[in-house]
């Protein structure tokens, strides 16, 4: 598959400019550590906590004292909010961030900008949830 062929459509509105762009032009490592910074600033915006990366998504997703939190009653999926984010940033984010992480395969770059598109919604969520 291509990256031009993948539509710019089935990703969060946020990532349809400079971040669809680099994946287009098979800038696969920029791509994605462009996403996820602007998952980044989305929830320390939303939330109004001055962090970075996991740090930040812990406390902005924390089940008892987030801003961002889950309002569902199962505790455990309460809990697993902030690992979802933390995680991600974690295992994806950092990566790409920090070092030259060669990324070679579309379908990868994809899959990463997909879960960056799923917390981008999720913070969207959020966010309006924690508005009056």
């Amino acid at each position: 598959m291509k990256a031009a062929q993948f539509p710019a459509a089935m990703l969060h509105e946020d990532l349809r400019g400079a971040v669809y762009d680099a994946l287009v032009r098979g800038n696969f490592q920029q791509a994605v550590a462009e996403a996820f910074r602007v998952v980044e600033v989305k929830v320390r915006n939303g939330s109004a906590i001055d962090g970075v990366g996991a740090t930040l998504m812990r406390a902005a997703f924390h089940e008892d004292t987030g801003p961002l939190r889950s309002d569902v009653s199962d505790r455990g999926e309460r809990q697993a909010l902030p690992h979802l984010f933390a995680g991600a940033f974690g295992w994806v984010r950092n990566p790409a961030s920090h070092r030259d992480v060669p990324m070679y395969d579309v379908t990868h770059a994809i899959e990463q900008l997909m879960l960056a598109s799923l917390l981008l919604r999720i913070a969207d969520e959020r966010i309006a949830a924690d508005r009056p």
